[in-house]
């Protein structure tokens, strides 16, 4: 079982692709596949200006466009919660959806001189968080040992014949959801 310290010295093995430090805490933070469509966010936000439209008390509008294509653009807001932490929208809506920081936000972080995002926007379910792990495994152990042996040699045949279409993204994707 991987215990914590374990994925912090991974975490060294890692090659950083830009000097970013989102990508740095990124490391930190997300599993090697959230980490790797991030690090595509941070490498593509170098393609996009970004202006300031509005400023307010407790947040900025920035409009990010992409700089081959100007006459398209996005609109982010960064703003600050009632608890003084920082809050992050973009019109993409990649965020949301996908649960991974946009190039849209990114660019407009980096224009406000943001060194670090908030941890909350490094969703669980892509977090290399150890306790997953061991949440991950205490529900497969329990449901492995709460089957009967032919329930569970009728699924493992099923999983395994050449007429399957079970996705194994799927599987992975279900097991996110439960340690969610």
């Amino acid at each position: 079982m991987q215990t914590r310290t374990d994925a912090r010295n991974k975490q060294h093995l890692v090659q950083l692709l830009t000097q970013s430090p989102f990508e740095k805490q990124a490391i930190e933070y997300l599993t090697d596949f959230a980490r790797n469509k991030f690090v595509t966010q941070v490498m593509e936000s170098v393609q996009y200006g970004c202006q300031e439209e509005t400023v307010e008390q407790a947040a900025v509008t920035l409009r990010v466009w992409h700089l081959t294509f100007s006459a398209e653009y996005r609109t982010v807001v960064l703003g600050v919660d009632s608890e003084g932490m920082q809050q992050y929208s973009c019109s993409c809506k990649l965020l949301e959806f996908a649960g991974i920081v946009c190039r849209h936000i990114i660019r407009a972080c980096q224009q406000q001189n943001v060194s670090e995002l908030n941890p909350r926007y490094f969703l669980s379910r892509w977090r290399k968080d150890p306790s997953d792990v061991e949440l991950s495994i205490q529900y497969i152990s329990n449901s492995l040992r709460s089957r009967s042996h032919s329930e569970f040699d009728s699924e493992a045949t099923i999983l395994t014949s050449k007429e399957s279409t079970v996705d194994p993204d799927m599987i992975y994707h279900d097991l996110n959801l439960y340690c969610k």
